[in-house]
Parts: C-alpha cells; structure tokens; sequence
C-alpha cells in the first residue's frame, strides 16, 4: 500500500529503522553505495570482538582476534610501514629503506645472510659504502667457493689458491728499503713506474727480443743522437715521415745522393734550411709515381744551373704548370710548337701586342668548344665575307644604332624566323598591311598604351576571344558600355562585384543564368518591396541564407511553416526566459529528447500526460519524432511545510502509484518523508 514512511536523521546519533529480516544493513545491489564520500566522512568506526572487515566476498580480510589483527589473502601494500615508533620503518624511495633510532641487529633461525642467487647482490656500492668490516678470529673471506680465500689466524692473514696481483703500489722486502733481486724474471706482463736505468758502463748492453709496441721518444729535446760517427746504424726503413725541427743536412761523403720513394713520404724543417748535398755525384730524386716541390707555405721555388735547365728532355712527357701568375721572360724569340695549342685561363685572356695582331688559319671558330659570351668593342667594326653572313642564337639579337638601323634587301621582303625574342623599339610603330595582320604567340600577348586607346574597326563586328576567359579592367576607374543596341550577356556562372550595384529598369528585370553570385564585397545588398519578398518561392529545392561564419539576424518575428524544423549549431542560446512547446494541443506528452543511436532517437525528459509526472527515458527509447513518452524513472519532487506529511501527495501524480518516491520535509523538525 501506497503511504508516507519516516526516515529519521535527527538527534544526536542517527538511527537506521528499516533494517532486513536478516539484521543487516544492505545496499540495493552490489558495490551500489558507499558509507560517507570524499566532503562527508564518517567520525569512528567501533566493531565487536571478532569482527571481520570483508573485501571482494573474502578475497581479502581483517580478522580481529585478542590484542591481533590478522589480514589474510593477497597482497598487502602500504607506503611507509612505521614499527613501534616514527623513528623506526620500512620505506621505499627506489631503494628499500630499513630506518631505525638505534642498530639493526639479524638474528636469522638458519645462521645465515645471504642473496637470493649467486652473485645476485652486493655489500655497498661505489659512491655509497661501508665504513668497517669486523670479522671474528678465524674468519674467512671466501671468493668463488674457495678459488681463494683470506684465512685470518693469530696475528696472520693467509692467502690460499690462486695469485696474487699488485697494481700501482710497490713491493719491497721492508717498508725502510727498496729491495734488491739478484736475478729476476717476471712471467707474463709487467709494468715498471718510475726512472729505469738498463746497465751502468758501456760493456753492458741490452737486447730485446720482442718487438717495440710503442712511440720512441728522448726525455730531452735536441740532445741525444741516434748511433755516432763510429758507431752508425745500417740501414733506416720508415713509412711515414722525418720532420727536421731546426736545420739540418742529408749528405753523402762520396758517391751520389738518391731519394727514392715507393710511397708517400714527407722530408721537412720547422726552422731553418733542409740541404740536400750530394759531394760527388748526382742528386736524383726518384718517384715511381712523381716528385712534388712543393713551397705553398711561404716562399718560392727556385731551380737554376749553370749548365742550363731541362724539363722533359730524356722523355717526351707532358708538362703541366699551374700558377696564380705565370712569367716567361726571353732576351731572345719565344718558341712553342705543338700539334694543338690551347688556352685556357681560369678569368681574362688577353692578348696586347704594339703592332697588329693576326690570327690566321684553315679555319677560325670562336667560342666552339663551350657556349660562352663573345664581346667585340671596336671604333669601327668590318665584316666582309664572300659567302653568307649567319647570326643565329637562343636568346634575344639586340641591334642598336645612334644614327639608325637600315635593313635593305632589294629583292625580298625581311623574314624572322628563330626561336629567340624579337623586340622592336622605336618612337613610333606604323604596320600597314593590305592584308590580315596576325599576332599568334603560344603565351600572353599584351598591347600597353601610354595615352587613351581606340581599337575599332571600319566594318564588321569586334570579337575578344579567351580560352581561358577575358577580364575587363578599368583600375579604379569607370567602364562604360555603351550600345544603341541590345546588351546581351550570356554565360554560366554571372557574377557582380562592387561596393555598390544599381540596376534600374522601367520594366520587369529578370536575371536567368545556371549560377548567379552577387557579391558586395564588403558593402550592403538591400532588397525592399512594398509588397512581400519571396526567395526560392516556385522552383527552388533549397535556400541557403548565410555561410558558416557569419552571422544572420532577423529583426523582427520569424514564423516557420513546415513539418520539420532544423537547427544544426554546436550550441543554442535563447534569451527567452520560458519556451512553450506542444504549443498545439491541451494534452498529451512532450518533452526533450537527447540523441544517443545516431538515429534521431535518445533518452527524454518529458512530461506523462496519463500519470501527471516529469519522467525520464533510457537510450535510444524515445524518437525524435515520438509523440507519447515511455516512462523508466519518475523524477522526484520535493514539498515542504512545518507538518508530518500525511494523504497523498496533492501536485503531481494522477493516482497513488504514479506519485512513489515523492519527498516531503518537516521544516520545523527535519524529518524526511518518502511517498512510497
């Protein structure tokens, strides 16, 4: 039966008076409500002895037993675990972190630390060790399970297994001496610090019987010789360079000097003058590849003999000399003879002699070899040839002449035939033509007038013609067409453009084209009429008012006829404080429909004529275009007064059962009544 019941949460402790047969407080469904939230929380939570706090159906649990709290099942994770005291924990920062006010004391049952694998962990790490080790009497520190060990007994640390090996420190019999070895052999590698001294008289010698893994160098600079005058080295066999750091002499005593080199090498001086002296004999430098003087750093090359010098004389090889500025002075004739003569300057060749300068042969080309510019400034410039005279080229063939140009042909007309411009300058243009005049060019032809400018002709009409269109541009200024005849302007799409467009007729004006734009480009278009104004009103299948980003106001009332209205806006805002809907009827539902199939249908909130209640739908159960709605959930309504509530509820719901879960307040108690 349908009645108000009581639900008390007054006085100072609150009290729960509907309780299941079973004597337990239990929500609706599973995991459906929580006791207090994040801003409302609970004070205290007392449990009898026993009492067991139960998660997930005994997934988890705390159980209560004397002076014990027993958690049992999964895992248990807490971010910092206090013991005893704040001073005493267990934390995690990266690291485990064992703090305590005073010593950690092991006591482990089996007798022993140890990590959980072999070689699995260390005791400190660089950057973070420990002070001491203290080990008891006869302890033993043991590595790879007795490879060696350190044995400690009274007064004694034994090594055992294995060798030991010392790194930078020394090794002596006492800490007061250095020691002395009367014979000493090291196997495997050694390495000896500190000033070594190998035999102490010149009977001693030393012999080495591995090879040298190592740059040789003097402690000294320029002060000790490689061999004597009587004791000289035999043979010097090198892959790479000798560097003189002052000057110095290669010299033979007899014979000649001969450098030869099979690969790279470099002979040089950092201060000073490097000789090459062969007393009594030839100097030959032999490079089975070449020979490369080279003084780029500063200074010349100078060769000169007394003889004469030769170059290329025991073989006929080519000479090839590149220079920033090459001189060749003769007191006599300069002869060069050879089956082809070319030059080839990196910037001008010039050639200047006092007299005439004659260039004659079988044949004469200028600028054959490459296409380059050819330039000839003379006072007065003579071309006679018996034959034809050709000047042919890619670009434009400018003839200039402060006098005047003549063409003359006394047989046949001028004919321009190329593939390069021809441009005509002149003060003024006459063309007459008994015939047509044609003007045909692949690209855009442009007529430029520096005055006003007729084309008209005598007879026939004018016809402009573009594949591509024909614009018409007066540059700010005014374009008239005038015609005493019609104005017929027939196209496909028929644009007007301005800041201001009249068009004034005495009779009807009809506009028909397949596409029409009027565009006022940032002006005002105006349409009035003193009687109504209809766009798209016969033939139209749409009408668009507007684009996107802009903005359409209606000044005055707007009346929208039809079955179906639109509105497809992120957002809409109304300033009217009350809307009215189901504006054509007295009764029946209506209401809000929010879209959740993609469909036009979604969850309402609207109004159950039948039940007299505000009622909720769920998805996808109510169509946009329904006209009943199906009630899942009523929405509650809330009355209040200083009295108990009792009867029916009196403002919604049409009979008992439409009106459950109504509320009522007693303002002067608090009491909750829930219609139910």
């Amino acid at each position: 039966m349908a009645q108000w019941r009581k639900v008390i949460v007054s006085g100072s402790n609150a009290e729960l008076n509907n309780i299941n047969s079973s004597g337990n407080v239990v929500p609706t469904i599973t995991n459906g409500g929580s006791l207090g939230t994040n801003a409302l929380n609970w004070s205290d939570l007392f449990l009898d002895s026993g009492a067991v706090v139960n998660f997930d159906s005994g997934d988890v649990t705390l159980t209560h037993s004397g002076n014990l709290l027993d958690i049992d099942g999964g895992n248990t994770r807490v971010d910092r675990l206090e013991l005893d005291s704040a001073s005493d924990y267990l934390d995690v920062s990266t690291d485990l972190q064992i703090v305590a006010a005073a010593d950690v004391s092991i006591n482990a049952g089996g007798g022993n630390v140890k990590p959980s694998a072999n070689d699995g962990s260390a005791l400190g790490v660089s950057g973070t060790a420990f002070s001491d080790l203290f080990l008891a009497s006869g302890a033993v520190v043991d590595f790879n399970a007795g490879d060696v060990t350190l044995t400690h007994s009274a007064n004694a640390l034994t090594v055992g297994g294995g060798d030991v090996l010392i790194g930078g420190n020394s090794v002596s019999g006492s800490s007061a001496s250095t020691g002395s070895f009367g014979h000493l052999n090291v196997s495997g590698n050694g390495v000896f610090g500190g000033n070594l001294t190998f035999g102490d008289a010149n009977t001693d010698s030393v012999s080495f019987g591995a090879d040298i893994d190592s740059n040789l160098i003097p402690n000294a600079d320029d002060t000790y010789d490689l061999g004597s005058a009587s004791q000289a080295w035999q043979d010097l066999f090198l892959e790479g360079d000798i560097t003189l750091t002052d000057a110095g002499t290669l010299q033979t005593s007899a014979g000649g000097l001969t450098i030869t080199s099979a690969a790279a090498a470099t002979w040089s001086t950092s201060a000073g003058n490097l000789t090459l002296d062969s007393v009594a004999g030839t100097l030959v430098l032999d490079g089975h590849t070449g020979v490369d003087i080279d003084a780029s750093n500063s200074g010349k090359v100078a060769i000169d003999g007394a003889g004469g010098i030769d170059i290329g004389v025991a073989a006929d090889v080519a000479i090839d000399v590149d220079a920033s500025t090459f001189d060749l002075d003769a007191s006599g004739a300069l002869t060069m003879t050879s089956t082809t003569m070319a030059f080839d300057p990196s910037s001008t060749f010039d050639i200047d002699a006092a007299g005439a300068v004659t260039i004659d042969g079988s044949a004469i080309t200028i600028g054959g070899d490459s296409d380059v510019a050819v330039d000839i400034d003379s006072s007065t410039l003579d071309i006679d040839a018996s034959g034809a005279i050709t000047i042919d080229s890619t670009s434009t063939i400018l003839i200039s002449g402060d006098g005047g140009a003549t063409f003359s042909d006394d047989t046949e007309a001028i004919i321009y035939d190329g593939s390069g411009n021809l441009d005509i300058d002149s003060v003024a243009l006459d063309l007459d033509a008994s015939g047509a005049i044609t003007i045909d060019s692949t690209a855009g032809v442009s007529v430029q007038g520096g005055a006003a400018s007729d084309v008209t002709t005598g007879a026939g009409a004018l016809t402009l013609d573009g594949a591509g269109g024909v614009n018409i541009a007066g540059n700010a200024a005014e374009i008239d067409i005038t015609t005493s005849a019609a104005l017929d302007l027939n196209s496909g799409a028929f644009t007007l453009n301005g800041s201001t467009v009249g068009i004034d007729g005495s009779g009807a004006l009809t506009l028909g084209a397949s596409e029409m734009d009027i565009d006022a480009d940032g002006g005002v278009i105006n349409m009035d009429a003193t009687s109504t104004i209809t766009i798209g009103g016969t033939n139209a299948t749409g009408v668009t008012i507007g684009k996107s980003d802009t903005t359409v106001t209606v000044p005055g009332s707007l009346d929208v006829n039809g079955t179906l209205t639109t509105i497809d806006t992120t957002n809409l805002k109304v300033a009217d404080r009350f809307i009215l809907m189901a504006s054509g009827s007295s009764s029946g539902d209506g209401g809000i429909v929010v879209e959740t199939d993609g469909a036009g249908a979604g969850t309402s909130l609207g109004y159950d004529d039948s039940a007299s209640r505000w009622a909720l739908s769920k998805a996808d159960d109510t169509s946009h275009s329904s006209t009943t709605i199906t009630p899942r959930q009523y929405v509650v309504s809330v009355s209040g007064s200083a009295a108990d509530a009792s009867g029916n509820p009196s403002d919604f719901g049409s009979a008992a059962g439409d009106r459950i879960g109504m509320m009522h307040v007693n303002t002067s108690t608090g009491d909750i009544f829930i219609f139910s």
